[in-house]
């Protein structure tokens, strides 16, 4: 390799392109890392813990009360999946829902598009929506108790 092959690939313009590839790569999730627990409702008490396994964070069931694993949640469910970053306050992703029946048989077991929003720095608020954006089901509340990670 010649002199002038080494200077053209470590130029100013690749080594900005290298940057700006790499700062485009690393898909932050920044405030949605840590721990949350699941507040005011029927599955009250579930933990997820935010880690990334793939390309996108996602949302582990760390912690399931009797009531979600009557629901079909357990321990390790990936709860969220693919948490991509819209802005500093709403992210979309993926929402394991499962349907069971009243022995706890699952039936269907699926993945949601769903918005997270954040009310405040440890408090979010969590909805899936239809592909025409349209808000759907009920409306679930998570408080942040711990920024593990």
């Amino acid at each position: 390799m010649t002199n002038r092959s080494i200077k053209h690939k470590i130029s100013p313009k690749n080594i900005l392109m290298f940057s700006l590839i790499l700062l485009f790569s690393c898909k932050k999730s920044d405030q949605i890392n840590g721990i949350w627990e699941r507040q005011n409702d029927f599955f009250k008490g579930m933990r997820v813990e935010i880690k990334s396994l793939n390309d996108y964070p996602n949302g582990l069931i760390i912690f399931s009360p009797d009531s979600a694993i009557l629901g079909g949640f357990v321990t390790d469910d990936v709860k969220w999946k693919d948490i991509r970053k819209l802005n500093d306050k709403n992210y979309e992703f993926e929402d394991l829902t499962k349907s069971v029946d009243d022995l706890g048989k699952i039936h269907e077991t699926e993945y949601s598009p769903s918005r997270l929003v954040f009310l405040n720095d440890s408090i979010i608020t969590i909805r899936g929506y239809t592909k025409g954006k349209e808000w759907i089901g009920t409306e679930q509340t998570w408080k942040k108790v711990s920024s593990k990670n």
